[in-house]
């Protein structure tokens, strides 16, 4: 049976996880996260463990299989022109730029690793869409599943919610 562990709107232009970076100290080459990065994940794993949490002193984090549904929303940019901005509010047009999805996965599996599930090998299926929309930010939805039936039913769901979804001119 599925349940709901979490579902969760961060407000913002979406993020994604950037690459480390390097920097000679000596002879030596060292690495560190990019300070946004670092700064945008902390966000994010607020919101979640707050959601998580609910009120509940301490609630240990999901050890099951789980589906992630990532819906970020873009902000419109204001050099579109009236036909253009219309066009990103029916989802007619669609926003190829950065971040892309899959760092934008690896972003929230990071954040909610150790606070939602206590691991990121456990997401067995990820479904993310980017859309332009008057409120930028990325929701996501953190669902149980127990078999394969369970993730299509999840998937079905997540377009059915995703379909339903009429933009506010």
């Amino acid at each position: 049976m599925q349940q709901t562990l979490i579902d969760i709107f961060v407000p913002g232009k979406p993020a994604g996880k950037k690459s480390p970076k390097f920097r000679r100290v000596g002879k030596f080459v060292s690495t560190y996260a990019d300070p946004e990065t670092v700064s945008r994940e902390a966000e994010v794993r607020f919101y979640a463990a707050t959601a998580y949490q609910n009120g509940e002193t301490v609630r240990p984090p999901y050890v099951g299989a789980v589906h992630i549904r990532i819906e970020a929303t873009f902000p419109i940019p204001t050099s579109f022109s009236k036909k253009k901005h219309e066009a990103a509010l029916k989802h007619e047009l669609l926003p190829i730029v950065t971040p892309d999805c899959s760092n934008i996965c690896k972003l929230v599996e990071d954040a909610i690793k150790g606070v939602v599930i206590k691991d990121d090998n456990q997401v067995v299926n990820i479904t993310i869409s980017k859309r332009y929309g008057t409120n930028p930010g990325v929701r996501m939805i953190v669902v149980t599943v127990e078999s394969d039936i369970e993730v299509q039913d999840t998937v079905l769901q997540a377009d059915k919610v995703t379909d339903s979804i009429k933009p506010s001119i």
